[in-house]
């Protein structure tokens, strides 16, 4: 078992819940990952979102913070589909 994996074990229920609600939290006691401001504002501003769509610029970190945004919605959340679609393999 992982490290990550052996600390959600250990965590209460309320702990889970403090962490669904604060995404960016999470991400830095959880992951042990440092988001810049823009980075955790687009993770806050998304996790409760149905839809989401990031506009950035190129380098910006939209793959990173799509791959944190996954992450934490696995970790957090029992029963996630979590699907990464694109016109070829590569792109995925």
């Amino acid at each position: 078992m992982t490290d990550i994996k052996r600390r959600i074990c250990e965590c209460d229920a309320k702990t889970i819940e403090f962490y669904r609600r604060n995404p960016c939290i999470a991400c830095e006691q959880l992951l042990g990952i440092k988001l810049y401001d823009a980075q955790r504002y687009m993770l806050a501003e998304s996790w409760g979102k149905p839809h989401v769509l990031w506009c950035c610029s190129r380098n910006f970190g939209k793959s990173f913070i799509g791959a944190v945004f996954m992450l934490l919605k696995a970790m957090l959340f029992e029963n996630q589909a979590i699907y990464i679609v694109s016109k070829t393999g590569s792109q995925s």
